[in-house]
């Protein structure tokens, strides 16, 4: 029966030293810098408008002075919120925000995945209701559409071909 103690205390030193190993690299490396508020943050930080208002005034020269003619109310771009602009804004590096985000990545926080999700589609509202207003110009708002969004420029062709015959004339130039 000692033996029998014996080896059981033996097991249960060598499963409680590979537990205190297994829990020492476990928590190897620097705390992570994520918080569950940083989820409403985000989405805080994506929700503004394409524009800001302000008041432009046009002068007139009137001898050495300068007198205000009109004042005109005119909408201007606003920078586009992106998610290296919200790591700055938490003061983490970008590559962090992107992991806590990537189910592959052991940062993973699911709660800030799904605000990221969240965010894109604010950002994508951002893009359109700025669009659709005048504030980009077409072009510029069509590349970034195209680069930051799920949006696509479709081109169809719709080609004719009748017979084998024609296909021979196309692929050969004759037609």
């Amino acid at each position: 029966m000692a033996k029998t103690k014996k080896k059981v205390a033996k097991t249960k030193a060598k499963t409680k030293a590979k537990t205190k190993t297994k829990t020492k690299h476990a928590h190897a490396g620097q705390p992570t810098k994520y918080r569950p508020e940083f989820c409403q943050k985000l989405i805080d930080f994506f929700d503004i408008e394409p524009w800001e208002e302000q008041l432009i005034n046009h002068y007139k020269k009137k001898g050495k002075g300068k007198i205000v003619v009109w004042t005109e109310l005119k909408r201007l771009a606003v920078r586009m919120p992106s998610l290296l602009k919200f790591a700055k804004s938490i003061q983490v590096g970008y590559r962090t925000v992107y992991d806590w985000a990537d189910p592959k990545h052991g940062s993973y926080q699911e709660e800030f995945s799904q605000a990221l999700t969240h965010a894109r589609q604010i950002r994508k509202e951002w893009l359109i209701d700025g669009g659709l207003a005048g504030i980009f110009p077409p072009h510029s708002f069509k590349f970034v559409a195209m680069n930051v969004t799920d949006m696509t420029d479709k081109t169809e062709i719709e080609h004719k071909i009748s017979s084998l015959a024609d296909i021979l004339a196309v692929m050969t130039g004759k037609k």
